[in-house]
């Protein structure tokens, strides 16, 4: 193993310091300090020395009154004193020459006003010394490998060091992740925790470690994210590094959508982003925070496999359960071919079934040699990428730990099994994957799949994701502004025509075949139906002469100016959608797609995907649609129909990435014709300056069919 250096990372004193000081140190182990001295005493590969002017001896040790007395300069400090000595401990690490500092105090901005300025000011101090700070309000850090138990949390005598690393913004949490991952037998080599992050944040620790490349698995708990942006880039550069990284966020909240407007800024909330952000980095995101640690330990020994998956378990209910969760993640459980299942059918009792899911029935405790004969068969056959085992007799863990990595290592093929708690630690410890959620192990085959398309489509990490920095009086550009340029970049439109009297209004309608629209479009009525400012399916020129005045009446007596315009009636629509884009205030641009029309936040069938990701990501998230259901039902998409939607949504992506002035803009509906024709109804624009992007001059002056979209 290449152990890290401070020169290899700004932060590589964090984890691989030669020198260590403890200011605070007591030889009371119950106190903090005492217990952060005692257990990097004990077994730190490095020299660590005790800080305390009340004593000359801690711990059996010499003390040093102050750093400036120890006899070589700390690299790594760690300040276990009161909140008011901090700042005075502080000053001295940085004279004495401290690369960093990890301050364990609390009582700084996590207590309010004061609390704020005295961090504030001990983040100036540090950041003029160019001294990188973790915490304050921190457990510390551990490094298994060179025994830095550098934590007031307790650290057990025996421990297991491996591949996995946690980064934690909860002490607490990533306390109770390192113990149980100690449990379940998962080797974890670094324990790192930001406590109120005032200078290193979780994208810094986040990049330390999957910087080191004996890391196969990182665990993440966070939240909030302070800079989105930030823990992107360093996700994606994780992606990259072939690092798996498997995090648990708390708190589901909506900063962005209390920006925004339109039906788009209403449902991209923040928890939608993140996850689109966690998919394109190839982040896993998990629901229980333990189950962070389950999944850990089978992600570091699973190979990236394709989607074909064998479920093999003595009970029908179990094989059930884990073929449903296999295929809502998209997984395959193909059938046995007639060859598999004849040869499985000389082994598996009558009452089994040799379909896949397997059942191998409970003959599985009476015969011994059963469990190893039917997966022999099962992978050999070449069917499957990968088999997940619901199950083990415990009076066979003993011979599975030899037979089943053998097996798998001769065909090639994963075998992922889930456990009882006892049984799981000493499976890991023999090489195979287990967990003791039942469904890690479809997930871990889930998320491997998921990596490698994520790497696939991974964009530049250098791309600007432009976030909103002024979200100040923003300008809304409406339908007759907006159509013409969605209409420029490739969109298909309606037809619209400004009418200014009825006069024009009459004679426009006589030059038209059919039924008409009118529309007040104004930047005060961003929801033109719930005000009555829509009127369909006109007729007659008594109709549209009646409906011109309703709107004209509206028009002047609202708050501000507004245009009437007419289309012609669009008929046999037989999907409404919308597609929508927003600029994050952490991530930049996103798109939205799903059903559309009046019931959009009602329905709420959408999905949500950065507009920095690739045609490929859009279609993931059109063909997601009402579970999958949208695209290939006769009532819903045709494929054809779902690649012009996408067609659209690159369309949007690219203003989003090209035009950093527009902050939103929303098509809603996007109609899809009985023929399979795409065309925008109606539109929205929001952006930072008043650029109008496409003058109203450009709306056509004839009635026209829509185009295509652009392949």
């Amino acid at each position: 193993m290449q152990q890290k250096s401070p020169a290899e990372s700004e932060l590589g004193s964090l984890l691989w310091p030669e020198t260590v000081a403890v200011v605070g140190a007591s030889g009371n182990e119950q106190r903090i300090g005492g217990r952060v001295y005692g257990q990097t005493r004990r077994g730190f590969t490095g020299r660590v020395y005790p800080v305390n002017p009340g004593s000359p001896e801690v711990q059996g040790d010499r003390a040093y009154a102050r750093l400036a007395d120890l006899p070589e300069r700390p690299e790594l400090v760690f300040l276990a004193v009161a909140a008011s000595q901090v700042l005075t401990a502080a000053g001295e690490a940085i004279e004495a020459g401290a690369r960093c500092l990890v301050i364990l105090s609390a009582g700084f901005a996590e207590t309010g006003p004061e609390g704020l300025r005295a961090q504030q000011e001990l983040m100036d101090r540090a950041r003029q010394a160019g001294v990188r700070v973790l915490g304050p309000n921190c457990v510390g850090v551990i490094n298994t490998r060179n025994r830095l138990f550098g934590t007031f949390v307790p650290v057990a005598d025996f421990y297991r060091s491996g591949r996995v690393a946690i980064v934690a913004q909860s002490g607490a949490v990533g306390a109770r992740l390192f113990a149980q991952a100690q449990h379940q037998g998962i080797g974890v080599s670094y324990l790192l925790t930001g406590g109120n992050e005032a200078d290193v944040d979780v994208a810094d620790l986040l990049d330390l470690v999957t910087a080191d490349i004996e890391i196969d698995v990182v665990l993440v708990h966070l939240e909030g994210l302070r800079n989105g942006r930030r823990w992107h880039e360093a996700a994606l550069r994780a992606l990259r590094s072939g690092t798996k990284v498997v995090a648990f966020k708390a708190g589901r909240g909506r900063r962005a959508a209390a920006a925004a407007a339109s039906h788009t800024g209403v449902l991209a909330v923040d928890d939608r982003v993140l996850d689109a952000a966690f998919a394109q980095a190839g982040v896993l995101r998990v629901a229980d925070p333990l189950q962070l640690v389950d999944i850990a330990g089978g992600l570091a020994v699973t190979p990236p496999v394709g989607p074909r998956v064998a479920i093999l378990s003595a009970s029908g209910g179990i094989g059930v359960m884990l073929t449903d969760e296999a295929e809502r993640l998209g997984l395959q459980i193909p059938e046995t071919s007639p060859e598999l299942a004849m040869a499985l059918g000389r082994r598996i009792p009558a009452y089994g079934s040799v379909m896949n899911p397997i059942d191998y029935t409970g003959q599985v405790v009476n015969d011994a040699r059963l469990l190893r004969d039917v997966i022999t068969e099962v992978v050999a056959s070449k069917e499957f990428d990968a088999v997940v085992l619901g199950g083990i007799p415990p009076s066979q863990i003993d011979a599975a730990r030899s037979f089943l990595p053998w097996i798998a290592a001769e065909h090639g093929v994963p075998i992922l099994v889930w456990a009882d708690e006892a049984s799981v630690p000493l499976l890991v410890e023999a090489g195979v994957p287990a967990f003791r959620h039942p469904f890690s192990p479809v997930l871990a085959v889930s998320h491997g799949i998921n990596q490698i398309r994520a790497i696939d489509r991974a964009p530049e990490i250098a791309m600007a994701m432009s976030p909103v920095d002024d979200w100040s009086e923003p300008v809304t550009l409406v339908e007759d502004q907006t159509l013409p340029l969605l209409e420029s970049i490739g969109v298909p439109v309606i037809p619209s025509w400004q009418v200014h009297t009825t006069a024009q209004a009459a004679e426009r309608f006589h030059e038209t075949d059919g039924a008409v629209v009118l529309k007040l479009s104004a930047g005060w009525l961003p929801h033109k139906s719930e005000a009555g400012a829509v009127r369909l399916n006109l007729v007659s020129a008594a109709a549209v002469d009646e409906a011109f005045a309703a709107l004209d009446d509206l028009r002047r007596f609202g708050p501000g100016d507004g245009v009437i315009l007419m289309q012609p009636m669009h008929s046999g629509t037989r999907v409404e959608l919308m597609v929508g884009a927003t600029r994050h205030p952490d991530f930049g641009p996103v798109l939205t797609v799903g059903l559309g029309g009046r019931l959009v936040e009602i329905v709420d069938r959408v999905a949500t995907v950065l507009a920095t990701g690739t045609t490929a990501d859009f279609a993931d998230a059109v063909r997601s649609l009402c579970d999958g259901r949208l695209v290939g039902h006769h009532r819903g998409l045709s494929e054809a129909e779902a690649d012009s939607v996408v067609a659209v949504m690159d369309a949007m992506a690219a203003l989003m990435r090209t035009d950093p002035g527009v902050i939103e803009c929303e098509i809603n509906p996007l109609a899809v014709g009985e023929d399979g024709s795409l065309v925008a109804l109606d539109a929205l624009l929001r952006r930072t300056d008043s650029q109008t992007c496409a003058p109203p001059t450009l709306l056509p002056p004839t009635l026209t069919p829509p185009k295509p979209p652009v392949p």
